[in-house]
């Protein structure tokens, strides 16, 4: 347990790690599906390029609530990483989750040299219930969301210039 000031926190052990640099084959058929050429350096024309493909994946949860019936409770066969997500949306057309898309994303963009990181988002149904991802450019921090299907880059942080009052 680790104590702080105002209360104690609980930490465990995952049961299982997850790691998006991994899932090599799944982003091999991704770049021949959509057409995404290996061996460019990271640029908003290549992020552009990679979410204009993703972009076909669609958001449902079909498969997660089928994914759940077959396994119940064990968490780490529920999970639909990127090998599942990409063999079920060529053969059935299927997308999945905020969850299953962001992490696959990642594997992509980690592939390419992106340097990205997931985020946690509240939505008006709960807190912390969304993910989408953060990707750097050029010191700037852009908005990936492949929940939401945006098919294009979003800064979050351009440079502003002020003055102090």
């Amino acid at each position: 347990m680790i104590a702080s000031s105002s209360s104690l926190i609980a930490s465990a052990a995952p049961e299982f790690a997850l790691d998006a640099a991994g899932h090599d084959e799944a982003v091999r058929l991704f770049r021949r599906r959509y057409n995404i050429l290996s061996g460019r350096r990271p640029d908003e024309i290549l992020l552009q390029n990679i979410l204009a493909g993703f972009a076909n994946l669609p958001y449902e949860n079909l498969s997660k609530i089928i994914k759940f019936h077959r396994h119940g409770a064990h968490e780490a066969e529920r999970l639909r990483l990127p090998e599942e997500v990409i063999e079920d949306h060529l053969r059935r057309r299927l997308g999945g989750t905020c969850f299953s898309l962001t992490f696959f994303l990642q594997a992509i963009l980690l592939h390419h040299g992106f340097t990205c990181y997931i985020v946690m988002a509240d939505m008006r149904a709960g807190k912390n219930i969304h993910g989408a991802m953060i990707v750097w450019l050029n010191g700037v921090k852009h908005l990936v969301d492949p929940g939401y299907l945006l098919c294009r880059i979003h800064s979050v942080n351009p440079i502003l210039k002020w003055k102090a009052r």
